[in-house]
């Protein structure tokens, strides 16, 4: 698995969120903390190469430097991304 340095999320200096229905995004890492709420649905992610499974009223705290990716499951999702 191919993982890369986020390098333009710790160029931000203010604090970056994002609400949505489909977040994929492959195996990265950077500096900021991230958290990742799920509102409703259910949503696969990778930390340091361990599958979770989140499912509607989640949060998901993935620390600095930790590898981690997004697959969303084909239904309805709802979810917000803050990186701090």
């Amino acid at each position: 698995m191919y993982t890369f340095f986020e390098l333009t999320q710790d160029n931000i200096k203010e604090i970056y969120t994002v609400t949505g229905s489909y977040f994929e995004y492959p195996a990265h890492l950077h500096q900021k903390i991230e958290v990742f709420i799920l509102l409703n649905g259910k949503y696969d992610v990778c930390l340091n190469g361990t599958p979770i499974q989140l499912t509607g009223g989640d949060i998901l705290f993935i620390d600095s430097y930790v590898i981690h990716s997004y697959s969303h499951l084909k239904n309805k999702n709802d979810g917000i991304v803050i990186i701090i």
